[in-house]
């Protein structure tokens, strides 16, 4: 499957990849660089229990990172690392299952909802998302287990 979410609002984005999850069960790897509560979250939670593996690389640098967040996704069984580049983490993506990859200019937090439009490409493509895996593994290499 092929899905494109383009210029559209990020509710649109958020309801397709809380669709996406919810057909789980899945192995999750992500690297996020903002991240926050909200229906992402909700939808991370809920598929968490059911998933074989759920493994997040998140940016330091990330203001928007609240540790009861992070507490809540580890304590549903989430393996959760911070990265440790000096740079900005800018490399944001999901890959499931290692088959189907999700990226685009969606932010993954509340308050960019109401001031920017955003695109997502969900692809159910290999090659495509064997490259997402490979940049996932450098980024959980430079990373650190969280707390």
């Amino acid at each position: 499957m092929n899905y494109q979410v383009l210029n559209s609002t990020v509710d649109d984005c958020e309801a397709a990849i809380v669709a996406e999850f919810a057909k789980g069960p899945w192995m999750i790897e992500a690297c996020l660089h903002t991240y926050q509560s909200g229906a992402i979250h909700n939808a991370l939670l809920a598929a968490i229990p059911g998933c074989y593996w759920v493994q997040l690389v998140f940016d330091r640098k990330n203001r928007f990172l609240e540790d009861i967040r992070l507490q809540e996704l580890a304590d549903a069984g989430a393996e959760i690392r911070i990265d440790t580049f000096e740079r900005s983490l800018r490399s944001q993506f999901i890959v499931i299952d290692y088959v189907t990859s999700i990226t685009g200019s969606y932010l993954y937090s509340i308050p960019y909802n109401s001031r920017y439009s955003a695109d997502l490409q969900i692809q159910d493509d290999g090659g495509m998302t064997s490259s997402y895996n490979l940049i996932w593994l450098y980024h959980w290499d430079h990373s650190l287990p969280w707390p």
